[in-house]
């Protein structure tokens, strides 16, 4: 990999292209060690060979999987894997998040499956309920997805710490405008037919490409 002169980072926002994800399951808590091996491997070749511009594989607290999540360079086409970024939401109102190596943030990823036509209907349940997480200790940031062939939602967060995130599951508020966004939206309109699975992950591998400004420094 080439010498960065920085942190590697992934940048996620509505102006940085599509993303790529994958999330890989293993039948045992034993497999992931070399799922991890092989998916650092393979997103290190991928940024070698062109096909993404930078990208971060994530190991599951649960020992039962391995998410990559990378910068697409290719050209933009109706897939399962490939998604289009619908909301940012940082706490510090920039306009990007950005996982970068080294960073010591809990990370969460959330899939979703969306109910044919009703994508619109999906975005505005994350917006309803991020306005009351955000305001929670710990919080970082908050990214919705929409893959490319309309099919799947993806939440992707940041806080602090992994107590930070689980606490929001305490807070009545929150409960309540999950609740709430459960009932108006999903029910009646068949949005998101069936809850996700939590994946809560741990940071394992940034690879990046030199940025012109900082390369040619």
């Amino acid at each position: 990999m080439p010498d960065l002169g920085h942190p590697a980072r992934l940048t996620i926002g509505k102006d940085a292209g599509l993303l790529r994800l994958d999330v890989v399951q293993v039948p045992q808590p034993h497999d992931q060690p070399p799922l991890v091996r092989r998916s650092i491997a393979a997103t290190d070749r991928d940024l070698t060979e062109g096909l993404i511009k930078s990208g971060v594989v994530l190991r599951g607290h649960s020992k039962r999987d391995v998410a990559t999540i990378s910068a697409w360079a290719g050209e933009p086409v109706a897939a399962p894997d490939l998604y289009q970024v619908e909301i940012v939401d940082q706490l510090d109102k920039s306009v990007q998040s950005v996982i970068e190596g080294g960073s010591p943030e809990f990370h969460f990823v959330n899939v979703f499956l969306v109910a044919d036509g009703k994508q619109k209907e999906a975005v505005e349940y994350f917006a309803h309920t991020i306005p009351y997480v955000r305001k929670q200790p710990g919080y970082v940031s908050n990214n919705v997805l929409m893959s490319t062939d309309g099919r799947h939602a993806v939440n992707v967060g940041q806080y602090e710490s992994r107590q930070d995130f689980l606490a929001i599951f305490r807070q009545p508020d929150v409960l309540a405008a999950f609740g709430k966004a459960r009932r108006i939206v999903c029910p009646l309109l068949g949005v998101l037919p069936r809850s996700p699975r939590l994946r809560l992950h741990d940071l394992i591998h940034v690879t990046d490409l030199p940025h012109p400004s900082l390369a040619e420094a």
